[in-house]
């Protein structure tokens, strides 16, 4: 009898763990964050079902509490389920704050700007802002590690004064991280891609026309990722309308996809490794492109079209970041346990067998328990 309630107890945990795993806190492992706005004023994060192409908004236009009017631009999400987004008072060329949402409630709160957290100005942050080794990196013409409890800033990398690094000035659009952690902007001014030293700030030219790598050049460089299947950089220009990968080492640069509906400013890749960024034909749409065949596929109408809309859900006037979950870690599962281990307790009291009897508690399900 003991053993099959343990068994039990281990089978409900290991169902526990195993939906902790994928779905946490109103997102699950898969899903497509992209964050919205409307020219009227007023920003928000949605969610977008890879499959079906449904729109759901997690955040703003009335769900949950916090500030209002904002503007968001980039996005990007921990393995817990927070959701960090930068956003503006008035506009894209303003100083930034960076906003934590609550993916469950969409209660959105300040964790970093010019009244929260010391350090130095953030800048208007665009689409640079990514996680590296459990810490927020965040920044435009500087780059700062940002503290998630208090909003601090801590100088990563700036040839402004006070600077930290060597190298030129930089303009960080989109950003990313490398498999040895080296740090990747894009910089729209100056065309190209640069490389920082997460420790000492340096700062090296990676890939730009004429004079690091050969290739198609740069116009405006936005969005860069790492490609989770063979390591590729892929890095979207928002003016060519097209797709280009990058070599780390030469800084050469192929164009793989170009394409006068596209005005890609930011760039994901879902988990099946397909690359996902947005078509302007005459609307707003989330477009799937397969980066071997190249072949593409509409997964979601964003704006209000003229055309079919694809999903359903509210629509917006443009699109700014995207970000795709591809991990989440189990949240404490203690209220969880309670049942179970509640029934466990109410058995054994009723037998009078201890809890610690070694020949009525098998030692391989109190390991399962812990």
């Amino acid at each position: 009898m003991i053993l099959k309630l343990f068994r039990y107890v281990s089978l409900c945990l290991a169902l526990q763990c195993s939906n902790f795993a994928t779905v946490h806190a109103g997102i699950q492992v898969g899903d497509i964050l992209a964050t919205v706005n409307l020219d009227t004023g007023g920003g928000g994060v949605i969610r977008i079902d890879p499959v079906t192409g449904d729109r759901t908004i997690i955040s703003g236009f009335g769900v949950g509490s916090g500030p209002s009017g904002l503007f968001f631009n980039g996005i990007t999400a921990d393995n817990r389920g927070n959701i960090n987004v930068s956003a503006s008072d008035s506009g894209f060329l303003d100083e930034a704050s960076i906003i934590k949402i609550d993916s469950e409630t969409g209660d959105q709160t300040i964790l970093s700007s010019s009244s929260v957290g010391s350090g130095l100005p953030l800048g208007n942050v665009q689409l640079a802002m990514e996680w590296q080794n459990g810490k927020l990196i965040a920044g435009r013409t500087r780059l700062f590690e940002i503290d998630t409890v208090t909003g601090d800033r801590e100088l990563i990398s700036s040839a402004l004064a006070p600077s930290q690094g060597t190298g030129d000035t930089f303009s960080a659009f989109g950003l990313t991280i490398d498999q040895s952690d080296q740090i990747l902007i894009t910089d729209a001014a100056i065309g190209g891609v640069i490389g920082i030293d997460p420790t000492t700030g340096d700062r090296a030219l990676v890939s730009q026309d004429p004079d690091q790598g050969s290739g198609p050049g740069f116009s405006a460089p936005t969005g860069i990722i790492i490609d989770r299947i063979n390591g590729s950089v892929y890095v979207s220009d928002f003016e060519f309308g097209q797709i280009v990968t990058v070599d780390l080492v030469t800084g050469d640069r192929t164009n793989i996809y170009t394409s006068s509906r596209l005005a890609p400013f930011d760039l994901e890749q879902t988990l099946d490794g397909n690359l996902i960024t947005i078509d302007r034909t005459d609307d707003e749409q989330l477009l799937s492109i397969d980066p071997v065949s190249l072949d593409t596929n509409v997964i979601s109408t964003l704006q209000l079209t003229f055309n079919t809309v694809i999903g359903n859900g509210p629509l917006f006037d443009y699109t700014r970041g995207l970000f795709v979950v591809e991990s989440l870690v189990p949240e404490p599962a203690t209220l969880g346990l309670i049942g179970p281990i509640a029934l466990l307790l109410v058995v054994m009291r009723q037998r009078r067998i201890s809890p610690l009897s070694s020949q009525k508690t098998p030692r391989e399900s109190l390991q399962s328990v812990h």
